[in-house]
């Protein structure tokens, strides 16, 4: 699923779609592509000024997947 994303999106954008699409992930139990979303949101946060603070929450929700 992260490489279906763009890449040219701006940081803050690609992250909230990654996000969402780990949400969907989760709710159909495919933990390996939400755990991949996750951490594709993850780098993608960190890559911006503004939303680096965000990406250990987004960290610590993958860590919480059961």
């Amino acid at each position: 699923m992260p490489e279906g994303v763009p890449t040219e999106l701006p940081s803050p954008l690609r992250s909230a779609i990654l996000m969402l699409a780990a949400r969907c992930y989760i709710n159909y139990g495919k933990a390996t592509e939400a755990t991949s979303c996750l951490d594709a949101a993850a780098e993608a946060m960190a890559a911006s000024p503004v939303t680096a603070i965000m990406a250990d929450a987004v960290r610590n929700q993958r860590r919480n997947l059961p």
